[in-house]
Protein backbone atom coordinates (compact mmCIF):
# COMPACT_ATOMS: atom_id res chain seq x y z
CA UNK A 1 0.00 0.00 0.00
CA UNK A 2 1.49 3.31 -1.08
CA UNK A 3 1.17 6.44 1.07
CA UNK A 4 0.52 9.71 -0.66
CA UNK A 5 2.80 12.72 -0.05
CA UNK A 6 1.76 15.05 2.73
CA UNK A 7 0.41 18.10 0.90
CA UNK A 8 1.63 20.46 3.63
CA UNK A 9 5.29 19.48 3.37
CA UNK A 10 5.61 17.63 0.07
CA UNK A 11 7.39 14.72 1.81
CA UNK A 12 6.04 11.22 1.94
CA UNK A 13 5.36 9.62 5.28
CA UNK A 14 7.97 7.01 4.46
CA UNK A 15 11.68 7.63 4.20
CA UNK A 16 12.54 8.54 0.65
CA UNK A 17 15.57 7.24 -1.24
CA UNK A 18 18.79 8.22 0.55
CA UNK A 19 16.97 9.88 3.39
CA UNK A 20 18.11 7.33 5.93
CA UNK A 21 21.75 8.07 5.02
CA UNK A 22 21.71 11.81 5.74
CA UNK A 23 21.86 11.55 9.52
CA UNK A 24 24.98 9.35 9.67
CA UNK A 25 27.47 11.84 8.12
CA UNK A 26 26.08 14.55 10.37
CA UNK A 27 26.46 12.40 13.50
CA UNK A 28 29.94 11.33 12.40
CA UNK A 29 30.99 14.96 11.95
CA UNK A 30 29.52 15.90 15.32
CA UNK A 31 31.41 13.07 17.05
CA UNK A 32 34.63 14.19 15.32
CA UNK A 33 34.22 17.80 16.46
CA UNK A 34 33.51 16.71 20.04
CA UNK A 35 36.58 14.44 20.00
CA UNK A 36 38.77 17.24 18.64
CA UNK A 37 37.57 19.70 21.26
CA UNK A 38 38.12 17.25 24.10
CA UNK A 39 41.59 16.39 22.74
CA UNK A 40 42.51 20.07 22.43
CA UNK A 41 43.01 19.82 18.66
CA UNK A 42 41.06 22.94 17.78
CA UNK A 43 43.20 26.06 17.96
CA UNK A 44 42.14 28.99 20.09
CA UNK A 45 41.98 32.43 18.46
CA UNK A 46 42.20 35.80 20.19
CA UNK A 47 41.85 39.41 19.09
CA UNK A 48 41.88 42.94 20.54
CA UNK A 49 38.92 42.04 22.76
CA UNK A 50 41.20 39.59 24.60
CA UNK A 51 43.56 42.37 25.76
CA UNK A 52 44.45 41.94 29.43
CA UNK A 53 42.96 38.45 29.68
CA UNK A 54 44.35 35.08 30.74
CA UNK A 55 43.71 31.84 28.84
CA UNK A 56 44.18 28.26 30.01
CA UNK A 57 46.15 26.26 27.43
CA UNK A 58 47.89 22.92 26.92
CA UNK A 59 51.63 22.50 26.23
CA UNK A 60 52.22 22.23 22.48
CA UNK A 61 48.88 23.87 21.65
CA UNK A 62 48.81 26.44 18.85
CA UNK A 63 46.97 29.71 19.44
CA UNK A 64 46.38 32.70 17.14
CA UNK A 65 46.37 36.37 18.06
CA UNK A 66 45.09 38.83 15.42
CA UNK A 67 45.40 42.60 15.81
CA UNK A 68 44.59 45.47 13.44
CA UNK A 69 47.60 47.09 11.81
CA UNK A 70 48.29 49.69 9.11
CA UNK A 71 51.90 49.15 8.01
CA UNK A 72 51.82 51.96 5.43
CA UNK A 73 51.70 54.49 8.29
CA UNK A 74 54.82 52.99 9.87
CA UNK A 75 52.94 51.93 13.00
CA UNK A 76 53.44 48.22 13.49
CA UNK A 77 53.24 45.81 16.40
CA UNK A 78 56.47 44.97 18.25
CA UNK A 79 56.12 41.70 20.18
CA UNK A 80 57.78 40.49 23.38
CA UNK A 81 57.36 36.95 24.73
CA UNK A 82 58.03 35.46 28.15
CA UNK A 83 58.36 31.85 29.25
CA UNK A 84 58.93 29.43 26.42
CA UNK A 85 56.13 30.75 24.20
CA UNK A 86 57.23 30.66 20.54
CA UNK A 87 56.02 32.56 17.46
CA UNK A 88 55.96 29.94 14.71
CA UNK A 89 54.48 32.13 11.98
CA UNK A 90 53.15 35.63 11.40
CA UNK A 91 51.09 36.96 8.50
CA UNK A 92 49.36 40.15 7.41
CA UNK A 93 46.07 40.10 5.52
CA UNK A 94 44.21 43.04 4.05
CA UNK A 95 41.84 44.04 1.31
CA UNK A 96 44.92 45.53 -0.35
CA UNK A 97 46.01 42.05 -1.29
CA UNK A 98 42.92 41.97 -3.53
CA UNK A 99 43.64 45.39 -5.05
CA UNK A 100 47.34 44.79 -5.70
CA UNK A 101 48.55 47.06 -2.90
CA UNK A 102 49.43 44.62 -0.08
CA UNK A 103 50.15 46.48 3.14
CA UNK A 104 48.93 49.73 1.60
CA UNK A 105 45.84 49.79 3.76
CA UNK A 106 44.53 48.58 7.07
CA UNK A 107 44.51 44.90 7.76
CA UNK A 108 45.13 42.34 10.43
CA UNK A 109 48.44 40.95 11.69
CA UNK A 110 48.16 37.37 12.97
CA UNK A 111 50.72 35.59 15.11
CA UNK A 112 50.68 31.79 15.38
CA UNK A 113 52.06 30.82 18.77
CA UNK A 114 53.06 27.44 20.16
CA UNK A 115 52.57 27.07 23.90
CA UNK A 116 55.61 25.80 25.79
CA UNK A 117 55.86 24.04 29.14
CA UNK A 118 56.40 27.07 31.40
CA UNK A 119 53.50 27.43 33.85
CA UNK A 120 52.95 31.08 32.82
CA UNK A 121 53.71 32.54 29.39
CA UNK A 122 53.00 36.06 28.17
CA UNK A 123 52.47 37.73 24.81
CA UNK A 124 52.95 41.51 24.90
CA UNK A 125 52.81 43.86 21.93
CA UNK A 126 53.11 47.62 21.50
CA UNK A 127 52.16 49.52 18.36
CA UNK A 128 54.65 52.20 17.43
CA UNK A 129 56.88 53.32 14.58
CA UNK A 130 60.31 51.75 14.46
CA UNK A 131 62.88 54.07 15.97
CA UNK A 132 60.31 56.20 17.83
CA UNK A 133 60.68 56.98 21.50
CA UNK A 134 58.74 54.37 23.55
CA UNK A 135 56.66 57.25 24.94
CA UNK A 136 55.02 57.44 21.50
CA UNK A 137 53.34 54.03 21.82
CA UNK A 138 49.85 54.31 20.29
CA UNK A 139 48.44 50.96 21.43
CA UNK A 140 49.28 48.07 23.74
CA UNK A 141 48.13 44.45 23.93
CA UNK A 142 48.93 41.98 26.72
CA UNK A 143 47.77 38.41 27.15
CA UNK A 144 48.78 35.72 29.62
CA UNK A 145 48.67 31.97 29.01
CA UNK A 146 48.65 29.53 31.91
CA UNK A 147 48.95 25.79 31.60
CA UNK A 148 45.79 23.86 32.38
CA UNK A 149 45.77 21.80 35.52
CA UNK A 150 43.67 18.75 36.33
CA UNK A 151 41.52 20.97 38.57
CA UNK A 152 40.27 23.10 35.63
Amino acid sequence: MRKEPDMRTGFSHRNGPGRENTIFPFLGGLVLVIAMISAGCLEQSFDAGSNGTTAAVEPGETVHISLDETPSTGYVWNVTLTGDLVVTKTEFGSLGSLTGMPGGDSGSRTWYLTIGTSPVQKFSAVKMRRGDNPERIVDRFDMTFVLKTDKM
